[in-house]
């Protein structure tokens, strides 16, 4: 199955001595040295969700283009390595929660006091949101996720990660839709033209989650 079409791809590195038997898997990188730039498009993102592995609830899915540009030296990615994605159909979910629209993620690695760390930061625009079956739009500044995680070498991967999700204050249309997906306890019902504003901030850590939403509306019971 095609996943990607790289259009550009500059490769150097030095392999050091080692059993391969006795480093199966990933963990040959600790013995890669490379310098790396590609340029290409790719049918899927999924490769994007080994950031979240920590909070495997939380994804990314999509399709567009790739730019990668990075170092490595024994397996750990240098500082200023960058990987980043742009998407006309972009997606984020959250267990039953999903957002698709226009957007693209960046991820930068840098070095922050005694700690290497990845950087994502992500947004998307034009949204369409999901929930239990129910659908709707999203009209306003956009979706923006960011996180952090430190990066001890690809081997290890990303760990100690965390989220920050925002949305600015924004218009949500056919906002009947979702009412259905509430649960019956919550006392509230929105008419066939109800409208709403809404605006939420998130922060999540494997351990912990601190949030708020507001909403204000039309049509609502």
């Amino acid at each position: 199955q095609e996943v990607g079409l790289l259009e550009h791809l500059k490769l150097a590195g030095r392999l050091h001595s080692m059993v391969p038997r006795e480093h199966r898997g990933l963990r040959f990188l600790r013995f890669v040295d490379a310098d790396t730039e590609a340029h290409g498009s790719f049918a899927s993102f999924g490769l994007l969700n080994e950031y979240f592995s920590e909070m495997p609830g939380m994804r990314f899915d999509g399709r567009g283009d790739l730019d990668l540009a990075f170092g490595m030296q024994r397996g750990l990615v240098q500082p200023g390595g960058r990987i980043t994605f742009d998407s006309p159909s972009l997606g984020f979910a959250i267990g039953e929660a999903s957002v698709s629209g226009r957007g693209g993620v960046q991820i930068r690695v840098a070095d922050e006091a005694d700690d290497r760390v990845a950087i994502l930061e992500g947004g998307i625009e034009g949204i369409q949101f999901g929930f239990k079956g129910a659908s709707g739009t999203i009209e306003g500044p956009g979706l923006n996720v960011t996180a952090r995680a430190r990066l001890e070498d690809l081997v290890k991967g990303p760990t100690e990660l965390e989220v920050s999700i925002e949305l600015p204050e924004s218009r949500v249309g056919h906002l009947s839709d979702l009412g259905r997906a509430l649960p019956d306890t919550v006392p509230v019902a929105a008419g066939a033209q109800s409208q709403a504003w809404l605006a939420f901030s998130a922060d999540l850590r494997q351990d912990h989650v601190d949030g708020q939403v507001l909403l204000r509306g039309e049509g609502i019971e």
